[in-house]
């Protein structure tokens, strides 16, 4: 389904969840919206992504610190040969 969508799982994660898809920012608010509230970490994370200005603002300095550590370890794109 991922594919069939030309979604790029280097470029923004992906959830799918009752025959709907999110992408990037969008799955970024759906997942907080779906955590729980118990622990710090869930609390914190629901509170700044549930909002979906927030999360499309925050999202591309999120997946630039994700590929800078990737980068750091040595690993390759997902899609990579």
């Amino acid at each position: 389904m991922v594919r069939a969508r030309h979604l790029d799982l280097d470029e923004g994660m992906v959830l799918l969840l009752h025959d709907q898809c999110y992408h990037g920012a969008d799955c970024l608010n759906a997942l907080a919206l779906l955590s729980s509230r118990v622990g710090w970490f869930n609390r914190l994370n629901h509170a700044l992504f549930r909002h979906p200005r927030l999360a499309r603002v925050a999202y591309p300095a999120l997946r630039a610190g994700r590929n800078v550590i990737l980068r750091i370890l040595g690993r390759r794109p997902i899609d990579a040969p």
